[in-house]
């Protein structure tokens, strides 16, 4: 007959056991997440729209406020496609606040005359793609990379994406063309 500590022993040892083995799904979960697993009309339609967010990067980094206006409406049209239905729903919750706030800082960019205005809007568009991007993936055959400055906004540093490793700051453009790192690729 075994004691009550043995018993007692035994079941804390399969729930702690259980309890791991959950973790590590969750872990998996995660880990599929970071990869960018969504379905493939989304990726299509997302790497339509990181095509275009590249094509408002490359105007701010030109300084150029008429083309970054442009560029930021060919974003937003890109934008306005993604159909997050074919997303799981809590991904399509995620993906719905994030598309909005890219629409409305998209929108500053669109309608602003000021480059430093846009600069600061493009901050916003660029932490959500980022966020998105290790949500969803690119969609795209070559790779993305995570830059960073940390100078831009009076130091206190601002990420954006490029499709090339060479610094290409948006936030400085001439002013600081080469500041920055690459953080991540994607």
């Amino acid at each position: 007959m075994k004691s009550p500590f043995i018993k007692y022993a035994t079941l804390l040892l399969v729930c702690i056991t259980l309890g791991f083995g959950s973790c590590n799904n969750a872990s998996d979960r995660q880990s599929a997440a970071e990869k960018g697993v969504a379905p493939q009309p989304f990726q299509d339609q997302f790497s339509t729209m990181l095509t275009e967010y590249f094509a408002l990067k490359d105007a701010l980094v030109k300084t150029s406020v008429g083309e970054a206006s442009q560029k930021a409406g060919a974003f937003r049209a890109a934008l306005e496609k993604t159909d997050e239905a074919t997303l799981e729903e809590g991904n399509r919750e995620e993906w719905t606040r994030r598309k909005e706030e890219m629409d409305q800082a998209a929108t500053i960019i669109q309608q602003s005359a000021d480059v430093e205005e846009q600069r600061t809007a493009f901050q916003t568009i660029s932490n959500r793609m980022a966020e998105s991007v290790q949500t969803y993936g690119t969609g795209m055959q070559q790779p993305v990379y995570q830059q960073y400055c940390p100078m831009a906004f009076n130091d206190t540093g601002a990420l954006w994406l490029a499709q090339e490793k060479k610094i290409a700051n948006p936030y400085f453009g001439d002013r600081m063309l080469r500041c920055g790192e690459v953080q991540r690729e994607f």
